[in-house]
């Protein structure tokens, strides 16, 4: 349960300062830091605890009272769980018996990964919101809708998400702060019309800034977009109403997870290797074994190579058998 949330632009030093100063003004009794850079270790620092808990490195002595190795074998939701390990025997013992996954790398010749490559993800360690999971796990019956909030309810009903679920809704999220992250727009529109032709309901979704690329999409697929129009939580609210969400590798990809809607993720600059992946089991990933991957750890603003192959050469006929096999496996609750 999360009681209060400081939000913070970080590339904004007005924001930046602002979240920090706020933190100061308290005591806290405990501070568990995941996050590795000079810049919050700083923060942490300057904060007044009892107890500071981070990742061990060569130089942050000085910061945490209490400093873990992170296990890289780990996907990175288990890897900061292992923050607690020093003072849970619970979690502890759960982390030292999580199945190992294989090593990613060992099958470049795989286009597309499930979670029998991926691991399992165990419910000690699931991510799903249980009144989204709700949502989700509810979506055909009628009185959902009374457990929306007023705006997502009437965004719902605008786009025609309640009703007759025979057919079935798909969201696609095409977004991506990281420009090279983005698969691209043709494939997009062909899984957007594929999708249609099946008799799904498509909603594009996105934050603001993606607003004009998901009506371009949703316009050359006759499909509709909610982008822009809908808040963090009431996208999530929607979302949960969806059968299956098609994605990049971008928080939409965490958020289907956090719903418990399906969903196929595009991989490109990044890879799985990396230990960021869907963190669910109805999940399937779509990429290309290519030696140029990774170029980095969240993805560039341009190819570094100017080529962008590994989303280019990506067809949507790809993404659309995973999403044919995850759809296929819900097809007693969604009507299919």
């Amino acid at each position: 349960m999360v009681d209060e949330v400081t939000e913070v632009d970080k590339a904004d030093a007005a924001s930046v300062a602002a979240a920090a100063a706020r933190l100061r003004e308290r005591d806290w009794d405990w501070v568990i830091c995941p996050h590795e850079s000079l810049r919050t270790h700083n923060l942490a620092r300057s904060l007044r605890s009892a107890r500071k808990t981070g990742y061990r490195n060569f130089w942050n002595r000085l910061v945490f009272d209490d400093r873990v190795e992170r296990p890289m074998a780990l996907p990175e939701a288990l890897r900061q769980l292992a923050l607690l390990g020093n003072h849970d025997a619970v979690v502890r013992e759960a982390l030292g018996s999580y199945p190992r996954p294989p090593d990613l790398k060992s099958f470049p010749e795989l286009a597309s990964l499930d979670s029998r490559v991926l691991g399992p993800v165990p419910p000690w360690a699931s991510m799903a919101v249980p009144r989204l999971a709700r949502l989700h796990e509810g979506r055909a019956e009628p009185a959902t809708a009374a457990s929306l909030s007023a705006a997502a309810a009437a965004l719902a009903r605008e786009l025609a998400l309640f009703g007759d679920r025979g057919s079935g809704v798909a969201f696609l999220a095409p977004g991506s702060v990281w420009p090279t992250k983005m698969w691209t727009r043709e494939g997009y529109v062909a899984c957007a019309k594929e999708l249609g032709k099946m008799g799904f309901r498509v909603v594009l979704t996105g934050a603001p800034a993606e607003a004009g690329l998901c009506a371009a999409i949703a316009g050359a697929a006759g499909a509709a977009s909610v982008a822009g129009r809908a808040s963090l939580a009431q996208s999530a609210e929607l979302l949960a109403l969806a059968d299956l969400l098609i994605c990049n590798d971008s928080g939409a990809m965490h958020m289907a997870a956090a719903c418990g809607v399906p969903s196929v993720s595009v991989f490109g600059p990044t890879t799985l290797a990396l230990g960021y992946r869907p963190w669910q089991d109805a999940a399937r990933v779509v990429q290309l074994n290519l030696k140029c991957r990774p170029c980095g750890k969240h993805g560039a603003k341009a190819c570094p190579l100017g080529t962008h192959e590994c989303m280019k050469a990506i067809p949507a006929s790809s993404v659309m058998i995973e999403a044919g096999e995850l759809l296929a496996r819900g097809a007693g609750r969604v009507g299919l």
